[in-house]
This record gives C-alpha cells, sequence and structure tokens, in this order.
C-alpha cells in the first residue's frame, strides 16, 4: 500500500519490483545511476507514480547481441 505524504502516494522499492517485475537490487541500482527519480524518506526510497511512468517511458531500448 502507497504511503501518502501532502496528498501524493509514495511507492516503496518492494511496490516498484512487484509493478515491474523486477529485482529490488535492480531498483535501487536505477537510483544510484540516476535512471530512476525518487526521494528518500526516512531510511527508504520511494517513487510517485509519475516517478515509475518517466522510467518506463525513457528506458532504453536493450542492447542487439554482437552480428557474427
Amino acid at each position: 500500500m502507497p504511503k501518502v505524504v501532502f496528498g501524493k502516494e509514495y511507492y516503496n522499492i518492494k511496490e516498484i519490483s512487484e509493478m515491474l517485475g523486477i529485482t529490488d537490487v535492480t531498483i535501487r541500482s536505477y537510483y544510484s545511476s540516476g535512471r530512476m527519480k525518487g526521494v528518500k524518506l526516512g531510511n527508504a526510497w520511494y517513487s510517485t507514480q509519475e516517478d515509475i511512468e518517466d522510467f518506463l517511458n525513457t528506458r532504453t531500448k536493450p542492447r542487439n547481441k554482437r552480428k557474427k
């Protein structure tokens, strides 16, 4: 269940990982590298729905494997 602060819903790493089907370790690396926006509330990272949608809309496509 998202945390509501000043009328905005914030999703924690576990909730985001379940939504996107990726591990929490991957999400943490996205925060570290700046690929995903978020805020630290207390000692945990959170993202809004907008942050998650921005991340999904700006994701780069996977590279093609090298041709032989």
